[in-house]
């Protein structure tokens, strides 16, 4: 009998986010439409779509400032300058030691950091 081979659901299943009873489709089906999964999965990564977006929109903000001052052929600005200016040493997008000194980079503008100065602000070639 074909009823053997494929399981056939004793009750219907429930909705993850609205609590509706399925009634067809896959006897494992989670959600009763496209709505409802997207709004659950949405939901589920909120936290780290936000962190991400926060990040991403101070890499930005560093990245114009720096890219500032290599049109301006600045090649050095005082750290406090610059932090109220808005931007955030705690975020570059990779970073090596050279010698004794750190060399920061935020995408492809590279430059060197200390407690009160930014200095060797230039464009990766």
């Amino acid at each position: 009998m074909i009823t053997d081979k494929y399981p056939v659901a004793e009750e219907p299943s429930v909705c993850m986010e609205c609590g509706d009873p399925i009634l067809y489709g896959r006897v494992d089906r989670k959600f009763c439409c496209e709505r409802c999964k997207n709004r659950w999965h949405n939901r589920q990564n909120a936290t780290s779509y936000n962190i991400r977006r926060r990040v991403r929109s101070i890499l930005g903000r560093n990245y114009r400032i720096l890219e500032n001052m290599v049109d301006s052929h600045v090649p050095e600005a005082d750290t406090a300058e610059l932090i109220a200016r808005g931007f955030n040493p705690a975020y570059a997008t990779s970073f090596r030691k050279v010698r004794r000194h750190f060399e920061y980079q935020c995408f492809d503008i590279k430059y060197s950091m200390s407690s009160f100065k930014i200095r060797d602000v230039s464009r990766l070639k």
